[in-house]
């Protein structure tokens, strides 16, 4: 890890929360901002976007775009994982990505 990627993460944290607003999310951080950004984005609003519109948002605002990384092949790597939560890892370039758990919907 660099020694200035936790400063690259600061600022993109202040992009990623204006990003999900928008999208009807609240944007929270957990981790350390050491290896990577952990990030846990929560549906807000009534009209909160589904989970691909707010990952295609997300990458389109600070993700890597060299060589096969895109934001549909982001969304499609995605990892399930309890309580209604579905992780999915943004790369950033130098070697830093951002791996944001979203909420599930209320059905």
């Amino acid at each position: 890890m660099h020694k200035w990627m936790p400063v690259l993460y600061a600022n993109y944290f202040g992009i990623l929360k204006d990003v999900a607003q928008q999208h009807g999310y609240a944007l929270a951080l957990h981790g350390s901002f050491v290896r990577d950004m952990d990030l846990i984005a929560v549906p807000w609003t009534e009209t909160a976007s589904l989970q691909a519109e707010l990952i295609k948002g997300c990458f389109e605002a600070i993700g890597w775009t060299h060589g096969e990384d895109s934001a549909e092949r982001v969304y499609n790597a995605r990892t399930e994982k309890p309580h209604g939560r579905t992780a999915y890892a943004i790369p950033t370039g130098g070697g830093g990505y951002v791996d944001l758990s979203v909420m599930r919907l209320a059905a």
